[in-house]
């Protein structure tokens, strides 16, 4: 997955979909993350705890597309 953004569209749009990741410890460590997907050049971002999900999309220049998630504590 690549793609080309301003930073600060991306810091709000992980921010926003961060609100939603789960801090406790659980069964599905992949709710400790948030997913990252990019199709042309539309990003969505999505995070979840099975409660609430908050999903943000963003225009960027895409390159490559792809999927993956990132774990809360790095962003």
């Amino acid at each position: 997955m690549k793609f080309r953004c301003e930073r600060d569209t991306l810091v709000e749009a992980l921010s926003a979909a961060g609100r939603a990741v789960t801090t406790r410890g659980g069964a599905l460590p992949v709710l400790a993350g948030v997913r990252m997907e990019l199709v042309g050049d539309r990003l969505t971002v999505t995070g979840s705890d099975l409660d609430l999900t908050i999903t943000v999309e963003v225009e960027v220049a895409g390159g490559e597309d792809g999927v993956a998630v990132l774990p809360s504590k790095l962003i």
